[in-house]
């Protein structure tokens, strides 16, 4: 079954751990494995110690044993018995015969057993002899020298063999401590190999989580303030995935639910042109872009003929159609950087920024021109025609602040209305007519 990693947080998470424990059952069985050669060592040592030493322990023991009634019967204190010599000799020739069986890994002690065993079996000749009828007190004195020195020789060589099992057993020694060194170095490293192996998984572990969280709060701060267009990176499909293409989604939403509001606040629901409100809010921050960098900005002002006639003859349906085909007759003429507004009512405003009043003029005389060749058709074959008049002003030099330049503009359409219709006026024209009059 295959498992998909990017998926699943919950996969993610299982694996870590699996994968940290891995190190700690390594460790586990390499110290298990260790204790067990170990012990195997040390039984080994043990066992070979019981086999090699305890033997020639006992032959140390019963030789002096065997021995002390001997020594006994030759410094007059008590009457030799051949009794008490037999027995222990019994038992010492058993127990040679028994260790000269034994696996020696060392020829050497081999030589000192077989070696000690010559000596035994010489003494107990001689101990023998005294046993015998018919020995003189100057053959005695000879056969105590014997009997001493083969004693001596069987004690050296058994110690010697001794001596040789300890050396043996001091190696024993030093390979135990060699292997528990090489175990404790091998604890050691399995130890921080593990612990770096679980260092590293934890830290990608981490890093699969906490980066993806560290998206979504930076996302939240986009969110909260006010970047509703700002989107989530989405790395993987896991349950934090899915978070962040549900937080994508409600950021979605979000902006479409601010436009929709933005819209319903500063659009005009008929005709889709700013409203009244957002017209005066544009106009401020674009005449103090004017006098920051020294533009000129023009305003037209436009108001539809003989608008209520047309409602009252036509209906009000006819006129929400001419309202509408103006407002796209405006926003076809203008240009991007340019405002098509709906003032109120009938009357419509256009927002020029970075213009004269001599361009103004030819983007009035444009919308004029296209107006007047506008037909809309009715029911039944009708068509309804109608026309529009324009005032322009320019800022700074038809007024220097928003309300002087409103004014200005929408009194220059009231004389293009007074002078006849379908006509453009501009204020700075008009300021001038009125001089000459006067």
């Amino acid at each position: 079954m295959k498992i998909s990693l990017n998926k699943s947080l919950k996969n993610r998470l299982i694996l870590s751990l699996i994968l940290m424990l891995i190190p700690f059952v390594v460790l586990g069985w390499t110290v298990f494995y260790s204790l067990q050669s170990h012990k195997k060592v040390i039984d080994h040592l043990m066992t070979e110690v019981s086999t090699e030493k305890d033997p020639l322990m006992r032959l140390q023991a019963l030789s002096v044993q065997a021995l002390q009634p001997v020594n006994l019967n030759l410094m007059k204190y008590e009457t030799l018995s051949k009794k008490d010599f037999i027995e222990p000799a019994k038992t010492i020739d058993l127990l040679f015969k028994k260790s000269l069986k034994l696996d020696f890994d060392q020829v050497e002690k081999i030589e000192l057993l077989e070696k000690a065993q010559q000596n035994w079996q010489k003494i107990k000749d001689q101990v023998f002899l005294l046993f015998s009828e018919g020995v003189e007190e100057n053959q005695k004195e000879t056969i105590t020298k014997i009997i001493f020195d083969n004693n001596m020789e069987l004690q050296e060589h058994l110690s010697a063999f001794q001596i040789t099992a300890s050396d043996e057993l001091h190696k024993y020694q030093i390979t135990i401590n060699e292997k528990r060194f090489n175990t404790y170095m091998l604890i050691l490293v399995t130890s921080l190999i593990g612990l770096s192996f679980s260092i590293v998984i934890s830290l990608l572990l981490a890093r699969s989580i906490l980066r993806p969280m560290q998206i979504l709060n930076d996302g939240t701060q986009q969110l909260a303030n006010g970047n509703l267009k700002h989107r989530l990176q989405i790395e993987n499909q896991d349950e934090l995935g899915k978070l962040m293409e549900t937080f994508n989604y409600m950021a979605q939403r979000l902006q479409q639910n601010q436009e929709t509001l933005s819209n319903l606040a500063t659009r005009d629901s008929l005709t889709g042109l700013y409203n009244h409100k957002e017209f005066f809010r544009i106009l401020h921050e674009e005449l103090e872009r004017s006098e920051r960098y020294s533009h000129p900005v023009s305003l037209l002002m436009l108001d539809l003929d003989n608008f209520k006639n047309i409602n009252d003859s036509k209906g009000h349906l006819a006129g929400d159609a001419i309202l509408r085909k103006v407002s796209e007759i405006i926003m076809k003429e203008i240009r991007n950087t340019d405002f098509g507004c709906r003032y109120g009512g009938d009357e419509f405003a256009v927002l020029l920024p970075e213009t004269d009043g001599e361009k103004a003029y030819e983007m009035a005389d444009r919308l004029l021109k296209t107006t007047v060749k506008t037909k809309i058709p009715l029911k039944k074959d009708d068509t309804i025609s109608f026309g529009i008049s324009i005032g322009l002003a320019t800022y700074p030099d038809d007024g220097q602040s928003m309300v002087k330049l409103v004014s200005a503009a929408d009194n220059a359409l009231y004389i293009a209305k007074d002078e006849g219709k379908n006509t453009i006026i501009c204020a700075g024209t008009y300021s001038k007519k009125q001089k000459g009059q006067k």
